[in-house]
């Protein structure tokens, strides 16, 4: 889900005005919706067609927050580790790519 959350978060910087992407846990499947609108963005989950969670932020703030997350995870897990224990890889290029448009957005503050 981490992983789904910074290429939404990746396409939002890149212009994108909503990416969404859904994930399975016990007992039902959730969707999340991010909405960019200029520099602020809004979180919306659903659990079916009920809303069960809403923050908004700028995108700035999520986007170094879901990299400290990543960064967080590759430390402590490791990517071998991180891959044993969740099944799949950890996207060492979202997070690449998530300190470049980051730096990008520090530059420029007023770029959306």
């Amino acid at each position: 889900m981490l992983d789904d959350l910074a290429a939404a978060t990746i396409a939002l910087l890149l212009g994108e005005e909503r990416a969404s992407f859904y994930w399975q846990a016990e007992p039902g499947k959730y969707q999340a919706l991010l909405l960019r609108d200029g520099n602020v963005v809004q979180l919306r989950v659903h659990e079916r067609a009920k809303e069960i969670f809403f923050a908004e932020d700028l995108l700035l703030n999520l986007a170094v927050q879901v990299r400290s997350q990543l960064r967080q995870l590759r430390n402590n897990h490791g990517l071998d580790g991180y891959e044993a224990s969740w099944q799949r890889p950890l996207s060492v290029e979202h997070q690449k790519r998530l300190e470049t448009l980051i730096q990008e957005k520090k530059a420029k503050p007023s770029a959306t």
